[in-house]
């Protein structure tokens, strides 16, 4: 500074002003950013694929397949900016580069096995910076491919003593691999449970095939379903996966047989429906006809001949709640309340049947006394001024007028 002094102040401003330059120059050299104004823009990004199809236990594992398998994958990636610029990008190699602008990316991959079947997904974010290569981290989620694939669940309506097969097919997504057989090779445990659940249910001794034959000398409902293991690594990291549950309704009544309400039972369903809160299985159609015609809505002050119910449906199963909501709205209807009114055999639970289970009716195998040329009333609503029904001639609904007068079958479900 004291030969700053010496000179003009002009001179000595420039000498500080150029020895600030010089260190600032040297501090981005030796920083790990650049100011804006030396940037170029883009940015360099380095994706390096998971070298494994990860697949996560209840213990946190993480299971690498061979290089074999993993060198057979194929993958879309799929990168996306703040600005919604896109870019998609597929091959097999396990290292991809390629050049973007600066900011925020999202990157997605989704990946395949030779065999056509999904090895997995996953997404990560980055930052790009210009003149920098850049890398992202990406964890694939293969729960679902990883373990067995099952297929092949029912349920099924059996008599007392009748015999019956519950089976599976499963499929380990590494059966196509030959030089590892032990990725498909399976394990079966079968279950069986007090409730409709599959877990938490009680192992069946020996039942450790792919089919099972459950005991039928005792009525009632029996949920089974099966656990598929697949261990082709340490039997720690087996990988799991469990069926659908499979109900078996063991019981004295059959379709087309007499029901305990005197009628006939015209539709089962092993899975069950709710009626009044209660599980029932089926649907039993009155012996006959109610006698005479009625109308499906009254025609008094409210006149609901031309007024909307609403909340009404036509699946099987609604028929009962279909009934409480037109008597809750117009405790005069005619067809709904002659069937709430109907008693037969010592039971007074009936009601008037949605459309499909009126179709049950139409469709069961015997006679149950349904005219071809009369039409009957569904408790299905179809608009302000219609409900459905139709005679045994069609299969199609019939939209008719609430305030027309046809036929009625009570039906009860059990």
């Amino acid at each position: 500074m004291k030969e700053c002094k010496m000179e003009s102040p002009i001179l000595c401003h420039r000498k500080i002003l150029l020895t600030v330059l010089i260190v600032f120059f040297c501090a981005l050299i030796f920083s790990c950013d650049f100011p804006p104004w030396f940037r170029d823009g883009t940015g360099t990004l380095v994706i390096t694929l998971p070298g494994a199809a990860g697949y996560t236990g209840s213990a946190g594992r993480s299971i690498v397949l061979p290089d074999v398998i993993i060198n057979d994958m194929y993958y879309y990636l799929y990168l996306t900016s703040p600005d919604h610029d896109y870019i998609s990008i597929e091959g097999t190699k396990r290292e991809v580069t390629v050049d973007l602008k600066e900011g925020k990316w999202h990157v997605n991959v989704i990946s395949y096995l030779s065999n056509g079947k999904p090895a997995g997904e996953g997404n990560g974010d980055t930052v790009i910076r210009a003149g920098r290569s850049n890398s992202v981290t990406i964890t694939m989620d293969a729960d679902e491919f990883a373990a067995p694939q099952i297929s092949g669940e029912e349920s099924h309506l059996i008599a007392i003593g009748e015999s019956v097969t519950l089976s599976v097919e499963a499929e380990s997504n590494f059966a196509d691999f030959d030089d590892f057989p032990d990725f498909d090779a399976l394990s079966y445990q079968w279950y069986k449970n007090a409730i409709k659940s599959n877990i938490d249910g009680e192992i069946i001794p020996g039942a450790e095939s792919d089919s099972y034959d459950p005991p039928t000398d005792t009525a009632g409902v029996f949920y089974y379903y099966v656990v598929v293991t697949n261990t082709p690594f340490e039997p720690e990291d087996a990988l799991i996966a469990t069926s659908e549950v499979m109900t078996v309704l063991v019981s004295t009544f059959a379709v087309d047989s007499p029901g305990p309400g005197g009628g006939t039972v015209v539709a089962c369903d092993p899975e069950g429906f709710v009626v009044d809160d209660i599980e029932c299985y089926f649907l039993e159609a009155a012996p006959a006809d109610l006698p005479g015609t009625y109308a499906w809505a009254s025609s008094g002050p409210m006149n609901f001949t031309n007024t909307p119910i609403g909340g009404t449906e036509r699946e099987f199963g609604a028929g009962w709640n279909n009934t409480v909501l037109i008597l809750a709205k117009d405790p005069n209807a005619p067809a709904a309340w002659a069937c709430w009114e109907y008693e037969n055999n010592g039971y007074t639970d009936w009601f008037l049947p949605s459309f499909y289970e009126l179709q049950a009716i139409r469709k069961s195998e015997i006679d149950v006394g349904l005219l071809a040329s009369t039409y009957y009333w569904s408790s299905s609503e179809n608009g302000a001024s219609n409900a459905l029904g139709f005679t045994l001639s069609s299969d199609y609904a019939q939209e008719l007028g609430k305030g027309v007068s046809h036929r009625v079958r009570p039906v009860r479900a059990f």
